[in-house]
């Protein structure tokens, strides 16, 4: 199946890295052997030496000349992370959520992510238990009075935030999964299949679902504390492709469920969006997914869609997959698409270009959902990590940029820090000065986004909300890029930044448009 005219001139549009043969997706032209002049880009890339207008960049110039809507801007959130427990308690001072939602006090946002997980040992088709995590990593079988505590300590968190002046709260669920058992290897949560409304098979503390361990606490948890003024996105998966769809009624199940319980005492149900997200290649979990270079995944997509046929015709449930998409506020995704050298606004939307190739196949047409049926898109996660999968330092740009969901966890380290390279460094820059002007916009040049939150972890924290991401060592947060996003979010929710709210790096600098 050959791409439609439409998207091999999107990827022409987005990519810019010479000709790309016809039937390939949008990663095509994102070749490893692509090589350019580091040197160069360097140079070109870096921030720290230029001044801008606040002018739009080219690519929307061109779009107003051709009187394509331009949609309000969007700001760039931040994330907070809820591994476990010890995420949400603390026996002295503030809790570790507590410090990262005072982290992202200064980032002129109004709405903040808080990505929430449970854990759970899979064996085949099925959870033979679910898990979260306590103190020194250890699990605790989830039961009646761990769900209470695990609520009690999403309520804190959630409460924290509104307190902080946050006004709007999106919840992005995961599930972590260990394969047999606890002591063996872990799974991506985007090729285990399961329901999210099935019993896990060991009942001997109780009977829990997905929904059971970890929806419904964050749901009764927002409902204890928000008011009527709070908005709500509730995002029921996070690249959980092969469950989802597998078993989308069940989903929409869970929502009708989440949607109940998210209106109780008389609060607005029309605050209160709810949706699932999708990593943005390997969409349904059920296409070679094994598949581990995604410029070599992408170029053989639809080799492997017809090889995988007769399987997802048996296995997928595409009728539920698009009644849960018609069910659906908004639809979410993982930006972690490749990159190309020379950055542009259009590469911003590389992500949703390829969930879009695709959802093709399957008889989804993801824009018809965004502007037909007019479904907000979020980047429920966004960021360029910097590391090997083996959490090393990378050998150059070229693997940053074509692998920038891979980088390293955990506190910061000093040893471990890609962005320490100047090169590196100023690539992350120019990544994140053009991720705001989009932002700015709306998006484009052919979709438009509703909602950005940055995956602030480790490596990936450009904006040190982790309170891990900055040790006596040092930091992985850029002060300069912090400052893009304080600029973008003070614009499009109506603030007036100060000199010292950007920065004494970002004086007379604009975070928008071109540059100079």
């Amino acid at each position: 199946m050959k791409l439609s005219k439409q998207i091999v001139t999107s990827v022409v549009l987005l990519l810019l890295l010479g000709s790309a043969a016809a039937g390939q997706g949008p990663g095509s032209r994102l070749q490893p052997s692509d090589k350019r002049n580091s040197s160069s880009s360097s140079s070109s890339n870096s921030t720290t030496k230029r001044r801008g207008s606040s002018s739009l960049g080219r690519s929307y110039q061109a779009a107003v000349s051709q009187g394509t809507e331009i949609r309000q801007g969007t700001e760039i959130s931040p994330t907070v992370m809820i591994y476990g427990f010890p995420d949400m308690e603390s026996d002295t001072g503030p809790r570790p959520c507590q410090k990262a939602i005072s982290n992202s006090k200064g980032l002129n946002a109004k709405r903040i992510n808080f990505m929430i997980t449970v854990y759970g040992v899979h064996k085949g088709r099925y959870f033979d238990r679910f898990y979260y995590k306590d103190r020194k990593s250890v699990m605790l079988p989830v039961e009646a009075s761990q769900t209470a505590r695990y609520r009690q300590g999403l309520e804190k968190c959630f409460k924290a935030a509104l307190d902080a002046g946050f006004t709007g709260i999106h919840i992005l669920a995961h599930v972590d999964v260990f394969d047999q058992s606890l002591s063996s290897r872990t799974l991506w949560r985007n090729v285990v299949l399961f329901s999210p409304t099935a019993p896990a098979a060991d009942s001997s503390s109780g009977s829990y679902s997905y929904t059971d361990a970890l929806l419904q606490p964050a749901a009764e948890a927002l409902n204890n504390v928000i008011n009527r003024e709070t908005t709500v996105e509730f995002t029921l998966a996070g690249e959980q492709g092969l469950s989802v769809w597998s078993y989308p009624r069940d989903y929409t199940q869970a929502m009708q469920r989440m949607r109940s319980i998210l209106s109780r005492g008389g609060l607005d149900p029309s605050r209160h969006t709810f949706g699932v997200s999708f990593n943005y290649d390997k969409v349904c979990g059920c296409v070679e997914p094994e598949e581990r270079d995604p410029i070599r995944y992408n170029n053989t997509y639809m080799e492997r869609y017809k090889r995988a046929a007769p399987w997802i015709k048996k296995n997928i449930d595409v009728e539920g997959v698009k009644q849960l998409l018609d069910a659906s506020d908004f639809i979410g995704l993982s930006s972690y698409a490749p990159l190309p050298a020379n950055l542009t606004q259009a590469s911003m939307e590389v992500s949703i270009e390829t969930a879009a190739f695709e959802m093709q196949p399957f008889g989804i047409d993801l824009k018809s959902y965004l502007f037909a049926k007019g479904k907000p898109l979020v980047y429920s996660e966004q960021g360029i990590g910097g590391c090997t999968d083996n959490k090393r330092l990378p050998p150059s740009l070229d693997y940053i940029r074509v692998h920038p969901f891979s980088g390293c966890g955990g506190s910061y380290s000093s040893q471990l820090d890609p962005w320490k390279v100047p090169e590196y460094q100023a690539y992350r820059r120019k990544l994140y000065q053009l991720l705001a002007d989009w932002a700015a916009v709306g998006g484009g040049p052919q979709y438009r986004v509703d909602g950005i939150y940055v995956w602030n972890s480790g490596s990936w924290d450009v904006m040190g909300v982790n309170p891990s991401s900055t040790t006596r060592e040092g930091t992985y947060a850029d002060s300069v890029i912090k400052g893009y996003v304080q600029q973008l979010n003070a614009a499009v929710n109506g603030y007036t930044p100060t000199y010292q709210q950007l920065g004494p790096s970002q004086n007379n600098k604009g975070a928008f448009g071109s540059r100079r």
